[in-house]
């Protein structure tokens, strides 16, 4: 992956633009992302890194289709929402405020499903996943992994098998796409799955927003609600662009092939 190359426009009412050029697996990416001039915490920069990821997935669906491929996810299919979904801190504190600001009826609601979810996790002896996969060895993951899409807990968010934060939704849970059959997405095992490629940005997000680039606690999403109450929010504030470059250069440091999930 070639260094981004920004291109800054002036600012307006209190944020700056940048339109990006990334070469990508041999793609060029554009996009442009919008975001404060002031100091903020990270969560105020994720709708400029939600538009970067959404990018990267475009242009990945482009190449697809080049092939005469599709991708074949669409509302109404939710299997996928029922599997581990990793999350880091800047995402979990982010989730929680998105809960927060919702009605009464509806917030007791959601709030009641994670808690319901990290009873089963619990009960089924799976609190060390859901709570630091960090933690775990590649193979320990995968098989805790496994057992956890054999719950079929469903993510707090999945409303008539559809997301219902669509929006807002973690970063993780856009660069997951398959050009397979809907159906075939409820296999435990995922050996008829077929992915798309899509170079994976989500995971530098385990170190965006710790000081100095520290590597940050990697959790389900199903355990936010509970990881943010018991991990007040401590990320320090920066520039919207500061933060912006801070993740640029977690790109270029992946590797020439980018990040991989």
């Amino acid at each position: 992956m070639k260094p981004p190359e920004p291109i800054i426009r002036p600012p307006a009412a209190g944020t700056i633009s940048a339109r990006l050029r990334l070469h990508v697996m041999g793609r060029q990416v554009e996009a442009t992302l919008e975001v404060p001039t002031r100091p903020v915490k990270p969560q105020a920069v994720l709708p400029a890194l939600q538009a970067l990821v959404d990018a990267v997935v475009a242009s990945s669906e482009r190449a697809l289709e080049g092939k005469g491929r599709a991708v074949s996810c669409k509302a109404g299919c939710g299997a996928c929402c029922r599997q581990f979904v990793p999350l880091t801190a800047v995402e979990a504190h982010h989730l929680q405020r998105v809960v927060e600001r919702m009605p009464g009826p509806r917030r007791a609601r959601i709030e009641a499903r994670f808690a319901d979810a990290m009873r089963r996790l619990r009960a089924a002896g799976l609190e060390a996943l859901a709570l630091d996969s960090g933690g775990l060895s590649g193979a320990a993951r995968h098989a805790a992994s496994l057992a956890y899409f054999k719950l079929g807990i469903a993510c707090p968010f999945l409303e008539d098998e559809s997301c219902s934060i669509h929006p807002v939704r973690p970063l993780a849970c856009r660069e997951y796409l398959v050009t397979s059959p809907a159906e075939r997405c409820a296999s435990p095992t995922g050996d008829a799955i077929e992915p798309v490629e899509v170079p994976k940005l989500s995971p530098l997000m385990a170190g965006f927003g710790g000081a100095d680039g520290a590597v940050g606690a990697v959790f389900a999403l199903t355990a936010a609600l509970e990881w943010a109450a018991a991990h007040p929010d401590t990320a320090p504030e920066r520039a919207g662009p500061q933060w912006v470059e801070r993740f640029l250069a977690a790109i270029g440091a992946s590797g020439p092939a980018g990040p991989r999930g």
